[in-house]
């Protein structure tokens, strides 16, 4: 960690990766990933749709369609993301 000095705000800490931390970080991302139980709210609000009338039904599946695809868009918007950041740290390094 170093302490970067700045006149118009707070003082910014300022983290780099070490070689202990990158080889962990290797070793994570060559893992399997944590088992999660899967719980779905939508899948079960689907199992008792049967309980609502179809235009119930049809604004929820539109619902969960919008965050379907509200989190699409954030995948999408992924890589303008490690761009930037990317070329944040190739200049840190």
């Amino acid at each position: 960690m170093q302490v970067v000095e700045q006149t118009d705000r707070p003082n910014r800490k300022e983290y780099s990766i070490t070689e202990t931390g990158r080889e962990e970080l290797a070793h994570w991302l060559r893992a399997p990933a944590p088992f999660e139980e899967n719980r779905s709210a939508p899948l079960i609000q689907i199992f008792f749709a049967g309980q609502m009338s179809d235009e119930e039904v049809i604004a929820m599946f539109e619902r969960n369609a919008a965050q379907i695809r509200m989190g699409l868009q954030a995948y999408e918007n992924i890589p303008t993301g490690i761009e930037r950041f990317s070329e944040y740290t190739r200049s840190e390094c």
